[in-house]
């Protein structure tokens, strides 16, 4: 397999996130925003695009990230909860395993429920993140004009690779002006598969 394929099982369950899984965002720019939440709860799962590292709130995703070489469990774990300070983490694979449903097919219309700690300004940068479609790429300049900051573009970069639920909130989909593909946090060549899929699936839609 080349670095742009995918396996037939990678493609259809990407095909379905894009095509069924409407995600709407609760963002907590602020601690009152964020005081009703209690409890994390967090588990590792394999998912045909890879293990996925998954926590949440009873209200919905607040991370979805894939494995990284050198990232223990532990460090995302303390990295977590300096980001939601005051509250207890229950390990708890078959709650996470309920956030995921609708990413693995339990019915067209769920969608998906996302919350996550963000600035303002992520806020922005993230919510425009949505607005671009599978098969369809924007570089940061073109991100920062859409949020009205044009001149801003270091910062939407800076945004866009906090960016804590992959695939759902499509960083992927920023690319730089100049050509290529860019960085990302989860890999270079996952991204280039990441958007040679979706082009494909994109293509053979229209």
């Amino acid at each position: 397999m080349d670095h742009l394929s995918m396996t037939p099982g990678e493609a259809c369950w990407l095909a379905w996130l894009n095509l069924h899984c409407p995600v709407s965002v609760r963002y907590n720019t602020s601690p009152a925003s964020r005081a009703s939440v209690k409890e994390l709860r967090v588990a590792w799962h394999t998912t045909p695009l890879g293990c996925l590292f998954v926590a949440g709130t009873s209200r919905g995703i607040s991370q979805l990230l894939f494995r990284r070489p050198g990232v223990s469990d532990a460090l995302l774990r303390r990295q977590l909860l300096r980001q939601w300070p005051g509250l207890s983490m229950v390990t708890d694979p078959d709650g996470t395993a309920r956030m995921l449903a609708p990413l693995l097919g339990a019915g067209l219309s769920a969608g998906v429920e996302l919350d996550v700690i963000a600035t303002p300004f992520q806020a922005r940068v993230w919510q425009a993140l949505l607005e671009v479609g599978p098969g369809a790429t924007v570089s940061y300049g073109e991100l920062a004009t859409r949020i009205g900051r044009p001149t801003a573009f270091r910062a939407v970069g800076r945004a866009v690779g906090a960016n804590p639920v992959a695939l759902l909130i499509p960083c992927h989909r920023v690319v730089p002006a100049t050509g290529g593909v860019g960085n990302y946090r989860w890999g270079v060549s996952r991204k280039r598969r990441l958007l040679s899929v979706e082009s494909r699936l994109s293509a053979l839609a229209s």
